[in-house]
C-alpha cells in the first residue's frame, strides 16, 4: 500500500500562533528539507550550503534559516528536527521545519514542498504508515485519535495506555497459545504418517476456554472504554413544565438555558458538556413532548424525539408533584422501552418529604417500571439528589467499570466487532 511517495502536511492547526509545524515523511524527505532550510555553521556562525547533508547528521534539531529556493532569499528563521528510518514515527525519514506561526508563511513553505516533489498527505496517512511499517499496531493508530480528541484527565490516560500498547499486548497474550495449539493441530493434519504424541483434548479444551474467558473479560470493558474514550451523550426529555431545562442547568452548574413557567419556552436542542468521573456527558435540553399547536413548537418536539432516539442515555423527568394526576409520562412513555433511561422525578422539595418516605414506590407502579429501570428523586431548585443521579448516570453509560491500566480496553466499535468476532471462533 505504500507508494514510495513522499508527503507533507501541515502538523500544527491552521491559523496564527506561535508555532507552526510542516512535516515531511518518505524516500525525499531530506532532499526535500535540505532545499528549503539552510543550517547554521557549527561553530564559525557561517551557513552552509542549502542541501540535504546538514540534515543527514544524526543531531536531532538544527537551526538555520528558510528560504526561497528560486531566489535565495530568507522567509524565516526556523528549526529543523530530523528522525531517519526506520527509527521514526512514521518508520521513513522525516523532517518537520518549525516554523513562527503565522498562516500564509505555512502555506508558503508547503506549497514549495510540494512543488518540489513532494504530495499533500491525506488525512490520517502519516499514522497509516506508522501502521503500515509495523511502528504501530491499529490499537495504537486508534488511541492516537483518542488521545487527540481526549476531553477528560481519564480519556488522556487511557489513550496513553492503549498507545503504549496496553490493549495489543493483552490482545497478544490471548492469541499466543491458540497460535500455538493451531500450530499443534495443523503438524498433525500436514504429517499423519510421523509419530506424534496423541492430541490432549483436554488440555487443547483448557486452552480454548482461557482465551474464551480472557475474550469475555475483554469485551465486557467495551462500555467503559468507549464512554471515556469518547464521550457520551445524554438527552433530558419529558413533558413541558417538568423543570427539563432547571435541570439541565443544575447539572451544568450554571445558567445555560431559559428558564420560565411558560410551556415550551424551549424550542431547540441546548447542549453543554461536563465531566462526570472521568467521562464526558454532553447533556442535551430539549422542547418539552406534548401535541403542540404551533409549527415552531412541533418541530422542537420532532427534534426532542429524534435526539433521545439517538443517545446514549434518556433522562425522562417527571413531576413527582403530580402522582395520581393522568400519566406523568405520556406521551413519552413509548421511550421507557426504547433503550437505556433514567426515569428522573423531579421538585421532590415540594413533596413535602413523602417523596424520601415513599415516592419511588408509587411512581414506579403509576408508570409500569421495572426493577431494572433506575429511579432518581432531584431538585433542580435546591440541589438535593443531583450527586445520586449523576452517580446514576455514570453506572448507564459504562456498567460502573473503572479505567483498567495496563490491562487493555476496547475503546471503539470496531475492536468491540473483533473481539466478539474472535470468542464466537474460539466457542466454535
Amino acid at each position: 500500500m505504500l507508494d514510495g511517495d513522499t508527503i507533507v502536511a501541515l502538523a500544527t492547526p491552521p491559523g496564527t500562533g506561535a508555532v507552526a509545524i510542516v512535516r515531511l515523511s518518505g524516500p525525499a524527505a531530506l532532499r526535500l528539507g535540505g532545499e528549503l532550510f539552510v543550517a547554521d555553521g557549527r561553530q564559525t556562525g557561517r551557513v552552509e550550503a542549502p542541501t540535504a547533508t546538514a540534515l543527514r547528521r544524526r543531531r536531532a534539531m538544527l537551526s538555520g534559516r528558510l528560504i526561497d529556493p528560486a531566489d535565495g532569499r530568507a522567509l524565516d528563521r526556523c528549526l529543523a528536527l530530523v528522525m531517519i528510518g526506520p527509527r521514526s514515527y512514521t518508520g521513513e525519514d522525516v523532517v518537520e521545519l518549525h516554523l513562527h506561526g503565522g498562516l500564509r508563511l505555512a502555506q508558503r513553505v508547503n506549497e514549495l514542498l510540494v512543488a518540489g516533489g513532494a504530495r499533500p498527505a491525506e488525512p490520517g496517512e502519516f499514522t497509516l504508515r506508522a501502521v503500515l511499517n509495523g511502528r504501530l499496531d491499529l490499537t495504537q493508530a486508534e488511541a492516537v485519535l483518542n488521545l487527540i480528541g481526549a476531553q477528560t484527565d481519564a480519556a488522556i490516560k487511557l489513550a496513553a495506555d492503549q498507545l503504549g500498547g496496553g490493549l495489543g499486548g493483552a490482545i497478544r497474550d490471548i492469541a499466543a497459545p491458540l497460535t500455538e495449539l493451531a500450530a499443534e493441530i495443523e503438524v498433525g493434519i500436514d504429517y499423519p504418517d510421523e509419530e506424534h504424541e496423541p492430541p490432549d483434548s483436554e488440555a487443547q479444551g483448557r486452552t480454548l476456554a482461557a482465551a474464551a474467558d480472557r475474550l469475555t473479560s475483554l469485551l465486557e470493558t467495551a462500555r467503559a472504554g468507549m464512554a471515556v474514550a469518547g464521550g457520551v451523550g445524554v438527552v433530558i426529555a419529558g413533558r413541558p413544565n417538568v423543570g427539563k431545562s432547571s435541570l439541565f442547568n443544575a447539572l451544568l452548574g450554571r445558567r445555560r438555558a431559559i428558564v420560565a413557567a411558560e410551556p415550551g419556552t424551549t424550542r431547540d436542542l441546548i447542549e453543554a458538556t461536563r465531566e462526570v468521573r472521568g467521562v464526558a456527558v454532553r447533556f442535551c435540553d430539549t422542547a418539552g413532548v406534548r401535541d403542540a399547536a404551533g409549527e415552531v413548537e412541533r418541530e422542537g418536539v420532532a427534534l426532542a424525539t429524534a435526539a433521545a432516539r439517538e443517545a446514549d442515555l434518556t433522562l425522562l423527568v417527571v413531576d413527582a408533584t403530580a402522582l395520581g394526576r393522568p400519566d406523568p409520562a405520556a406521551p413519552c412513555r413509548d421511550w421507557l422501552a426504547a433503550g437505556p433511561v433514567i426515569v428522573v422525578a423531579n421538585k421532590i422539595d415540594r413533596c413535602g418529604g413523602a417523596w424520601d418516605q415513599a415516592g419511588e414506590g408509587p411512581l414506579r407502579r403509576e408508570l409500569g417500571l421495572s426493577a431494572a429501570v433506575p429511579v432518581v428523586g432531584v431538585s433542580a431548585l435546591t440541589g438535593q439528589g443531583l450527586d445520586e443521579l449523576l452517580a446514576a448516570v455514570y453506572e448507564a453509560v459504562t456498567g460502573g467499570a473503572g479505567l483498567r491500566q495496563g490491562a487493555g480496553m476496547l475503546t471503539t466499535a470496531r475492536q468491540g466487532r473483533e473481539v466478539r468476532e474472535a470468542l464466537a471462533a474460539v466457542r466454535r
